[in-house]
């Protein structure tokens, strides 16, 4: 665990104590400050300092211990899901790292108090999570908690992260996936403005990937370097996207 401490976030050294991995480089982790003392959370290897709690205690991870035990299965139920309903003492939590959370600090801080905002954040504050859209490292995961939260109001800002996070071709993907996912009344006009100028940076397959989903016809013609969408709004009905050499 130290390598990615000692390397990647310092900082984050003496916050919590692993209590022991499963496989040498995901851990269970032991909160040792703070509101969120005595939380349990979980980290892997591939987002090494997205630490999220997923018990309230530790015998909330003794329960699911005993239930995947009892059930003779691998996984663990958690008790913070992302969806969780939220008490006083997880919103006290919350609140702290929300306050802690700033766009100037590293990426791995980010990430850290990030993963307790998206695990903690209680029903109706999801506004306050729109700032990690334009997280690099959190983008996506916040995101997907909106689609799974049906918050539609939240189109015009995933739009704008799709915009933002264009050079990024695997975030700007999962945010049109998301887009079109979230499915609010007035997707297919924010997907159409999206199309009409999208960045250059943005890969056109993606966004016609993303209009077909949403129900639009599309026609692109075999070896042609442009593709028809069907908007009945355009002067001619069609829309067209070109993606090489625009």
């Amino acid at each position: 665990m130290d390598e990615f401490l000692l390397e990647e976030a310092p900082v984050l050294r003496g916050l919590f104590m692993p209590l022991w991995s499963v496989d040498g480089s995901n851990f269970f982790v032991f909160f040792l400050h703070g509101a969120e003392r005595g939380m349990i959370g979980w980290t892997n290897h591939e987002e090494p300092c997205f630490i999220a709690p997923h018990y309230r205690d530790m015998a909330g991870l003794y329960a699911a211990l005993v239930s995947a035990y009892n059930r003779n299965g691998f996984e663990l139920a958690r008790e913070y899901t992302g969806d969780s309903l939220i008490g006083e003492r997880e919103e006290r939590v919350f609140d702290a790292h929300l306050a802690a959370y700033d766009p100037a600090l590293d990426a791995p801080i980010r990430e850290y108090h990030g993963a307790f905002l998206l695990t903690l954040c209680p029903l109706g504050r999801e506004q306050e999570l729109l700032p990690l859209l334009r997280d690099d490292g959190l983008a996506v995961f916040t995101s997907r908690l909106l689609v799974r939260r049906k918050c539609h109001w939240a189109l015009p800002a995933v739009t704008a992260a799709v915009r933002e996070h264009a050079p990024n071709s695997s975030i700007a993907f999962n945010l049109l996936n998301a887009i079109t996912d979230l499915d609010a009344p007035n997707t297919g006009e924010a997907l159409v403005k999206l199309a009409r100028d999208y960045p250059v940076a943005l890969s056109a397959h993606y966004l016609i990937e993303a209009l077909q989903r949403h129900g639009f016809r599309v026609e692109r013609p075999q070896n042609a370097q442009q593709a028809r969408i069907r908007v009945e709004t355009e002067p001619d009905g069609w829309l067209v996207l070109a993606w090489a050499d625009r």
